[in-house]
């Protein structure tokens, strides 16, 4: 009797390769990704809409994105400041940056 035979990419229970497990696909993950996002917004913990919400859903938008943006992208995209040269003298970006940050530490600290 002919025994049917795993295809050779299946790999041994704990031995995945990315991509084998569900969760890995890339729609997957992007579909996780929106989840989690909605939920953080759905929270109130990025206030209401503003700066740190504007910051906070340009930054999801460009996960995909090979490169980090410019601190004078954000300064031009998200608060409108075309003029901004990251100087120094405005310190708007790095400020809205780092209270993005401990917020969704905050969140996550809440909601483990």
């Amino acid at each position: 009797m002919n025994k049917p035979m795993a295809p050779a990419h299946t790999a041994k229970p704990g031995r995945e390769r990315p991509g084998d497990r569900p969760d890995d696909r890339p729609d997957n993950r992007d579909a996780m990704f929106e989840k989690a996002a909605d939920e953080v917004r759905q929270s109130g913990a990025l206030g209401r809409r503003g700066r740190l919400t504007d910051l906070f859903d340009y930054l999801a938008q460009r996960r995909h994105d090979p490169h980090p943006p410019k601190e004078s992208e954000l300064a031009a995209e998200v608060f409108h400041k075309a003029d901004y040269l990251g100087s120094g003298d405005d310190p708007i970006v790095r400020v809205s940056v780092h209270r993005l940050r401990k917020t969704l530490a905050d969140f996550y600290a809440a909601h483990p």
